[in-house]
């Protein structure tokens, strides 16, 4: 960018090419509209940020209202969602074609779904499911097994965990609908309570997370994604949270829409005709002023 004084040019402000002048402060500023620095431009920007958009935007309308990804420390003025947001924007790109997000399609993917000061739960497949960090001990869970004998296993062979604590299973499952993949999120939650009477398979219905395997809360789960969030009102009546990443074993359907063929297609889909089609391996040069 230069400077020149009023008196030595005879610019006048305006637009000259690939320069734009204008005055400030008494002097006229000529700025350059070339990226000479070889930065992306903000439509190669934009093209980017839109392709990932859709399938982390889709993904959180998929939650069940009554819980949905949750955060412990936003940034003033942050929403769950628009954490959420910025937390899995930069992950697993997904490219959908116009067609595709017109109806609603969404790919399961490792997601960010609560970050917090308690203790991560860690979740690893080992046999034929999901297993937990969770010590049950030697609590047997049978149709008969109540949610105080649950919380009681829980709190004695875990000491991170108190009276009134929650612990949410988060489920999701991917399916295909007239060749356009649907994901769906399943949440079942339990308050730790010592004093209830009430059947732990009433209170978690026909969730697949709440069993015991060698001795710890575990899974059938195996395909898919899933974790465990811990929970817990604080003194000052806000949510603390586990900061807990999905686990998710959805490689085919990832694959399927991370390609360069998918990229391809989902460039051209909003090109409306007017452009040819990409290159075998398009870059996100390709995709500007596209999408």
């Amino acid at each position: 960018m230069a400077q020149f004084s009023n008196k030595n040019t005879f610019f006048i402000p305006g637009r000259y090419g690939d320069y734009t002048v204008y005055e400030r402060n008494g002097k006229l500023i000529v700025r350059s509209k070339k990226n000479d620095k070889g930065n992306p431009s903000k439509s190669q920007v934009q093209s980017a940020t839109r392709l990932r958009w859709n399938n982390v935007q889709r993904l959180w309308g998929t939650f069940p209202s009554d819980w949905r990804p949750r955060f412990q420390n936003r940034t003033a003025g942050c929403s769950d969602y628009n954490t959420f947001m910025s937390l899995n924007m930069h992950g697993t790109p997904i490219y959908f074609t116009k067609q595709e997000v017109k109806h609603f399609a969404t790919v399961l993917v490792p997601l960010v779904v609560s970050n917090g000061i308690l203790k991560e739960i860690v979740v690893e497949q080992k046999g034929a499911g999901l297993v937990s960090d969770i010590v049950l001990d030697d609590l047997m869970i049978t149709p008969q097994t109540t949610v105080g004998q649950f919380a009681k296993a829980v709190m004695k062979n875990n000491r991170d965990y108190s009276q009134g604590d929650r612990l949410t299973f988060v489920r999701g499952t991917q399916t295909m609908h007239l060749a356009v993949p649907h994901a769906l999120f399943e949440c079942h939650t339990i308050v730790l309570d010592l004093y209830s009477q009430q059947l732990l398979s009433e209170t978690v219905g026909a969730s697949d997370g709440f069993v015991m395997r060698d001795g710890v809360l575990a899974s059938n789960v195996t395909v898919g994604a899933a974790t465990w969030v811990h929970e817990r009102l604080g003194a000052n009546g806000k949510r603390i949270v586990s900061p807990q990443r999905l686990w998710c074993d959805n490689e085919e359907m990832i694959a399927q829409y991370t390609s360069q063929e998918a990229l391809a297609r989902a460039a051209e889909s909003y090109s409306k005709g007017k452009a040819a089609f990409l290159r075998p391996e398009p870059t996100l040069a390709d995709t500007a002023g596209k999408l």
